[in-house]
């Protein structure tokens, strides 16, 4: 079985039925029967988006217990150095044109650090050489 860190963007996907992606996000969700974690910034930028784009607050709460209830919580604000470290890589990267968000940026920080696989629709993590992406 593999340990997937999910990104908000394949939940957003998974969620949104207007998404690019969610037809693509409901044929593969069967990927999450793996053991998947998140982090409390992929939580609030799907929350976030969700309810800026959806207007519809029953869809969020939905969202919002299936995460909480199906996902391993990493509590990246607990973690010594966290923000220092990411706020490493997110100038590195942003000083090499990569345009990758800090919340991007931290979850290559915790896919490298707790070796877990990614999840993700965004085609910026493809630049990321030492990033294990799943689709």
């Amino acid at each position: 079985m593999n340990r997937i860190l999910v990104d908000s963007s394949y939940l957003i996907a998974l969620f949104r039925r207007d998404d690019l992606n969610h037809s693509r996000a409901v044929e593969n969700k069967d990927i999450l029967n793996n053991h998947c974690f998140i982090t409390n910034l992929v939580i609030s930028e799907v929350l976030t988006v969700l309810a800026m784009k959806t207007d519809d607050m029953e869809l969020v709460n939905l969202s919002f217990n299936y995460m909480i209830d199906n996902f391993t919580l990493i509590k990246e604000f607990h973690m010594h150095n966290f923000n220092y470290n990411v706020f490493s890589l997110f100038s590195k990267y942003n000083a090499q044109k990569y345009n990758l968000s800090y919340v991007d940026s931290s979850l290559v920080y915790l896919s490298d650090i707790h070796g877990l696989k990614l999840l993700t629709f965004d085609k910026g993590f493809e630049k990321i050489g030492n990033i294990d992406l799943v689709l």
